[in-house]
């Protein structure tokens, strides 16, 4: 696992590999709200937008407990 910061733009490949997701996770992810950010034929996670992925899917998980 890559640390993930809030202020960093990751490519998507490296992102994947570096959060520790295949492709079926990834795409869960997506449906569940994480954004990816399209530029120039290329994809991009934003830092802050996986913490607040995260951050949403504890309070999901901590409100069906």
């Amino acid at each position: 696992m890559i640390p993930i910061s809030a202020d960093q733009a990751y490519p998507l490949p490296l992102f994947t590999r570096g959060v520790g997701l295949k492709r079926h996770g990834m795409r869960e992810a997506r449906r569940n709200g994480l954004r990816v950010v399209h530029l120039h034929g290329r994809a991009y996670v934003l830092g802050r937008d996986w913490i607040a992925y995260l951050d949403r899917q504890a309070t999901a998980e901590t409100a069906t407990i």
